[in-house]
């Protein structure tokens, strides 16, 4: 839901530049920002239900408990990942993807250690398991959030794009964005329900392993799709500007 609401940003950055106002990209982009910290503040109370939350799937009890865990440490999480999002879909919009692309990488790598130094307790921190995975990830995240919100709200960017006003809060741009992006949100939490549904009540009857193994092959699958979803990016940003321009 968040990821797909925020991603209609892409389309207001690109229709402002493209009929020459610059600085309603920046506005939008931040009040995408606000939609995220509101979103995770909503669902930040469910930390203290993720065991219930796992006891309805039918998975065995110590996948349940691993799980919970997991989840626990991914919930504050949604606020940098709104960010991220926000941040990202300003870049390609006003035709920067490389930002997010090299913030992208950088936080993955950061991922990739922080994994290896929570998961298994190196540096004297303590052994967390899967809950410093969890946690490797969040970390990294916000990372990559504060990456991208450094260029964003650079002195360059201010001047055209007036990304250092943040105030007043306004209404109006936040109903227009979930207006647009949440039929969107709608479809993305159908279409990973739908798989989560799969994966948890389907695949979860038959063990450990095949658990695994399916959790490693969505992974890699994930290899065939991105690369449409990068054009329908940039797709996106130029249909916006040029209908920004009424071309």
């Amino acid at each position: 839901m968040l990821m797909g609401t925020i991603a209609c940003n892409n389309t207001f950055v690109s229709q402002s530049i493209g009929r020459g106002d610059p600085k309603e990209a920046g506005r939008y982009t931040i009040h995408a920002i606000y939609f995220a910290i509101i979103y995770q503040l909503l669902l930040l109370p469910l930390m203290a239900w993720t065991d219930e939350i796992f006891r309805l799937y039918p998975h065995k009890p110590e996948l349940s408990i691993l799980g919970a865990q997991y989840l626990r440490m991914r919930i504050p999480h949604l606020a940098a990942t709104g960010a991220v999002m926000a941040c990202a879909t300003f870049f390609q919009g006003s035709g920067r993807a490389r930002i997010p692309m090299i913030a992208g990488i950088l936080a993955n790598l950061l991922n990739v250690f922080g994994d290896w130094v929570l998961i298994f307790g190196k540096g004297g921190l303590p052994r967390m398991g899967i809950s410093g995975a969890g946690l490797a990830t969040t970390l990294s995240t916000y990372v990559e959030a504060g990456m991208l919100l450094a260029v964003f709200v650079s002195w360059r960017m201010h001047q055209r794009y007036d990304t250092r006003r943040w105030l007043p809060f306004e209404w109006r741009r936040l109903r227009q964005l979930i207006g647009i992006g949440m039929p969107s949100g709608l479809h993305w939490m159908l279409n990973l329900g739908s798989w989560a549904v799969f994966v948890n009540v389907i695949v979860g009857k038959l063990g450990t392993d095949v658990s695994a193994g399916n959790t490693a092959a969505s992974q890699i699958m994930h290899l065939s799709f991105m690369p449409t979803i990068g054009l329908n990016i940039g797709v996106t940003a130029l249909v916006g500007r040029h209908i920004g321009a009424k071309n």
